[in-house]
């Protein structure tokens, strides 16, 4: 998937769900979530029919959604190539397949318009496609329940579209929305529903940074323009009248070079030449937002470089003038400015602050345009609901409850300093489970328990089948987990959470697949057979260093645009003191602290740093590690997957569910919303889902590695 400013899209009656609005959602308590969850199951089983597959010949695939009973389909732009006239191979949700022809496309909102060719059908008689009606995006507000489906990394055979569920996050300038559905590469164009099982929004790109950030095309504007698409007309060139698009579609082409050059030039810490650039493409004939907000960065960080005081005192007037010129625009977050370490050497002056001021002010809706003015709309809820994140604590803190029983049996492994995974004890004679493969067998571990005490380990068996090892401690455990190997097989739509060590709920989800078949080990990653080694993904820091003579500390040469140091307001020409506590000497040095750590988990940096007078000051700031090496991108497969276990193939049948467990916290039982264990968390395979195993699998695990242990005694 390609990304943008940032949704997913055969039979569904009008008549299988409730019409009108969708209805409010409170969650107060766990029996709303259970009204929740059904209402969840309701509308995935109505449009799951209509959640296509699509594989343009020689070229790209995606996902869509059927739109009329005639087999017209809603995509992206993206996926169909940007052009009309192309061949498509349609993958229905049965498995069945039809050839189709790609008609019109928008480029701006990245619609794409895709028409079966029902006479052509395979295997399949004459009749309407199953297909879904439009809800409308604009009355989406921040908070609300959707759901999105689509065919995430590829087309799996008797897999079928895969549902997630998730809430609208906000708006960003351009119109597209965000969400916090997980997505991947491949869910490009599939749709995104609302609870009344309505279409509205189409998949447009994941986040490159986060799991929990999507961008996704709202539908309003689909409509709109859809008898055009029909006819196969290029749209979205030029942005059209109540759309949004991205800084490229906003401005000709030579200014779009332009704009991108300056960024260029800023990420090469080229502040200067940086906000030459960005002065002359805002003088441009249809300058964005962005293109006023970044110049305003620029600026007010080359009004703290070299120039006397008079020129830096212009730039400092410019940068808060930028900003200012920005407002009628569209809409500037003033938390994020006030995060912003860009904008530091501002934060002391007067006409800055009146600039926070008239950001706060809720009253200046009626001077953005309405594209805009939605994001303050509904204080009511961005007070209940600051992140409007489906994990966002209000929600776990309930979830808990259900989760809490669970908390005593649950451990953390830690080795050489770090969380390798949780553990889940299942006999009181010592006995623990965990992920295999996320182990080095070469060092010594401990379990630590919520109390924060560390109890030596050893490793007293493991079960290839399923990548559990068994670990052992001297000490008794009164808390365990029995799983039961009689229990029926989990359904779709099930609502479960996953359990921390202490009992809080640490993530939720849904089923998305109640049995998916993992497949081979991938050889490239570890073969059959062979112990557990070392963790094959290095954590990214996203920056370079070199060292500081006559010191123990290293100075930022390098911020790697949208890395992981950047994210975590890294700025070049910061001096680093210590890195989780140590000091690091060399560039090496500090690679080898990040490489203790597994990407996803969190290095604490102490920088130093100077205020626009030149005094010194002390910033502690935590980096979430990607992956690829401590001075570089994120890696090809982390990139396509996001963080993943070192093994998430040739596990037999599991269940994945779209819950956020990253790779150091798989290992620990899920629960549903009576309590009930319904199986361990097993694996991390992509951005999408965790799988789990089943409960019935669980026991007959732990008792095999159980009776194995009892053997080598």
């Amino acid at each position: 998937m390609k990304k943008n400013l940032g949704v997913t899209a055969i039979l569904i009656l009008a008549s299988a769900l409730p019409a009108g609005p969708s209805p409010a959602v409170r969650l107060e308590t766990l029996d709303d979530f259970k009204v929740l969850e059904g209402r969840f199951q309701e509308a995935v089983k109505a449009v799951r029919p209509a959640v296509v597959h699509l594989a343009i010949i020689g070229g790209d695939s995606g996902s869509g959604v059927i739109i009329s009973p005639d087999g017209w389909i809603a995509t992206c732009s993206h996926v169909v190539g940007h052009r009309p006239g192309a061949r498509v191979r349609v993958t229905f949700a049965d498995g069945r397949s039809a050839p189709g022809v790609t008609h019109g496309v928008h480029l701006a909102m990245d619609y794409g318009l895709v028409k079966i060719s029902s006479e052509e059908e395979e295997g399949a008689d004459k009749k309407p496609f199953p297909f879904v009606e439009f809800g409308d995006s604009e009355a989406l507000i921040p908070g609300e329940w959707v759901i999105a489906m689509g065919h995430p990394l590829a087309l799996f055979k008797g897999r079928g579209p895969v549902p997630r569920f998730g809430r609208v996050g906000g708006r960003f300038p351009s119109g597209y929305l965000q969400m916090d559905t997980p997505v991947a590469p491949g869910d490009s164009g599939g749709p995104v529903f609302d609870l009344a099982g309505r279409l509205v929004a189409l998949n447009e790109a994941q986040s490159p940074d986060t799991v929990t950030e999507g961008d996704f095309a709202p539908t309003n504007d689909l409509r709109k323009v859809l008898d055009r698409l029909k006819n196969s007309e290029v749209l979205g060139v030029e942005r059209i009248e109540g759309s949004g698009g991205s800084v490229q579609n906003l401005m000709k082409q030579a200014e779009f070079d332009q704009y991108m050059a300056a960024c260029l030039a800023f990420a090469e810490g080229k502040i200067g030449k940086a906000a030459g650039i960005f002065e002359h493409v805002c003088q441009g004939t249809k300058p964005d937002v962005m293109v006023f907000y970044d110049a305003a960065r620029a600026f007010s960080l080359w009004s703290v470089q070299e120039g006397d005081p008079q020129a830096k005192e212009e730039r400092a007037q410019r940068a808060v003038s930028l900003l200012a010129q920005a407002l009628p625009l569209g809409s500037i977050d003033s938390e994020a400015i006030e995060q912003d370490e860009a904008f530091a050497p501002l934060r002391e002056r007067a006409d800055f602050r009146d600039l926070r001021e008239v950001l706060r002010d809720k009253g200046r809706a009626a001077g953005v345009p309405p594209i805009y003015r939605w994001q303050l709309q509904y204080p009511s809820a961005t007070e209940a609901d600051p992140r409007h994140r489906k994990d966002g604590p209000e929600l776990l803190k309930i979830l808990s409850a259900a989760a809490l029983p669970c908390g005593p049996a649950i451990f953390s492994v830690k080795q050489e300093g770090r969380i390798a995974a949780f553990a889940t004890a299942v006999s009181q004679e010592g006995f623990l489970v965990t992920k295999a493969s996320e182990l080095f067998f070469d060092a010594p571990l401990a379990v630590v328990g919520a109390d924060g005490r560390e109890i030596p380990a050893i490793i007293a068996a493991q079960d290839e089948a399923t990548d559990l090892a068994l670990l052992k401690i001297e000490s008794p455990l009164p808390a365990v987990i029995a799983f039961d190997e009689t229990q029926e097989a989990v359904i779709g739509g099930t609502f479960l959470i996953s359990v921390a060590p202490g009992g809080a709920a640490l993530s939720w989800g849904i089923v998305s697949l109640p049995r998916f078949e993992t497949g081979r080990v991938n050889s490239a990653r570890r073969p059959p057979g062979k112990k557990p080694g070392r963790p094959s993904e290095k954590p990214g820091l996203g920056l370079s260093t070199r060292t500081l003579e006559g010191s123990k500390a290293l100075e930022v040469t390098e911020v790697v645009p949208r890395g992981a140091a950047q994210r975590a307001g890294v700025l070049r020409g910061d001096v680093i003191h210590r890195a989780d506590g140590q000091a690091p000497e060399t560039p090496e040095h500090l690679a080898e602290i990040a490489a203790a750590k597994r990407a996803g988990d969190v290095l604490v940096l102490r920088v130093g740093r100077q205020d626009k007078e030149g005094s010194p000051f002390v910033r502690y700031l935590e980096v979430r590690l990607g992956s690829g090496g401590a001075g570089s991108r994120m890696g090809e497969e982390t990139a396509l997957r996001g963080p993943v276990s070192v093994r998430f193939e040739g596990l037999g049948t599991v269940v994945q569910h779209d819950g956020v467990v990253w790779p150091a916290q798989i290992g620990s039982p899920v629960v549903d919303l009576a309590g009930q264990v319904r199986g361990l968390n097993l694996a991390r395979p992509d951005w999408t889902g965790t799988y789990l195993l089943p409960a019935s699998r669980a026991a007959e695990a732990v008792k095999q590695l159980l009776a194995a242990a009892t053997e080598k005694k």
